[in-house]
């Protein structure tokens, strides 16, 4: 009776056995100038190299002259701006956690099935199940967050919460918390979505193609320097008319 019981419970489809979610992974997409990585539990920092795992845990360091753009397995994109720290703090199934120390950080999160994405910031946390947001620490009293789509909860150092819709932005100060959100500024630059930048890549070879079919009409104007033969022959003709 055992037996049978144990059987059906390996048996395909069997109600016990719920199908398992998968973490997401990290891997740097791109990175120029200086960026610098450290792994977890680790003290070396070593040059980031786009192709690179980044396990829960690795720290992200840009200088003034460099920026580093992150892909994750489910979909979302980020990007990490100059004189930035980041931490990879958490990848589970439930959840994607980054700490923002300094600088700025920019993500793109896809529709992902009971997942969200998590900054956490000395001044706040923001909380965004989909969308396209900006996190931008100012300095270490006052931040912003830009949220061009989706919703994000961010809750303030104070423990207040505030719901950030598309098209607004809410400011963050130590003594203030955040305010109430109001329209992004004209100023405010929608983060670079990754459809774009392909675009841009593709537009790259386009002006060499005319380049490169340049040369074949120079080759063809060569064609009417044959003439020569045929005055040879005229004057050959007229020697045997003598």
């Amino acid at each position: 009776m055992r037996l049978v019981l144990f059987a059906a419970l390996l048996a395909p489809g069997a109600p016990a056995l719920a199908q398992v979610a998968t973490a997401p992974t990290a891997a740097i997409a791109a990175a120029s100038g200086s960026t610098q990585l450290q792994l977890r539990g680790s003290d070396v920092w070593f040059l980031a190299r786009p192709g690179r795992a980044l396990p829960a845990g690795s720290v992200l360091k840009t200088a003034a002259d460099s920026s580093c753009a992150l892909a994750f397995s489910d979909g979302s994109r980020l990007r990490v701006g100059p004189l930035a720290n980041v931490r990879l703090a958490e990848l589970t199934p439930e959840r994607t956690t980054l700490s923002l120390g300094a600088g700025k950080l920019e993500a793109s999160v896809p529709q992902r099935e009971r997942a969200e994405f998590r900054i956490m910031a000395p001044l706040f946390t923001a909380t965004l199940p989909e969308g396209v947001l900006s996190a931008e620490i100012l300095s270490e009293a006052s931040a912003t967050l830009d949220v061009f789509a989706g919703t994000a909860a961010v809750v303030d150092s104070q423990g207040r919460s505030v719901q950030v819709g598309p098209g607004q932005r809410t400011e963050l100060g130590a003594q203030t918390g955040a305010s109430t959100p109001a329209p992004l500024p004209a100023a405010a630059v929608r983060p670079k979505e990754r459809k774009p930048a392909k675009a841009v890549k593709r537009a790259a070879p386009e002006p060499a193609q005319p380049a490169a079919r340049e040369p074949e009409p120079a080759a063809k104007k060569a064609k009417p320097a044959e003439p020569p033969p045929p005055a040879k022959s005229a004057y050959k003709d007229t020697d045997s008319q003598l």
